[in-house]
């Protein structure tokens, strides 16, 4: 999933999300990143997401020449 689905989740539940994400890069390449995302409440403004991702691309690459 794109990297808005994620953060529709947590911004319609309040609820902490993990999940892998995919970007598409600059040249159509794939990227995937693993996320953890939560809401962050601050008084008098507005909610926002905070959220900490790892570049899982290369793992992803070798799983799927390890499974074939």
């Amino acid at each position: 999933a794109g990297f808005k689905a994620l953060d529709d989740q947590v911004f319609a539940d309040g609820q902490p999300r993990s999940g892998e994400e995919l970007l598409i890069g600059p040249q159509g390449e794939r990227l995937y990143f693993w996320s953890r995302k939560m809401l962050l409440r601050r008084p008098g403004e507005s909610d926002c997401l905070i959220g900490f991702s790892s570049d899982i691309t290369d793992l992803k690459q070798v799983r799927s020449v390890c499974i074939k």
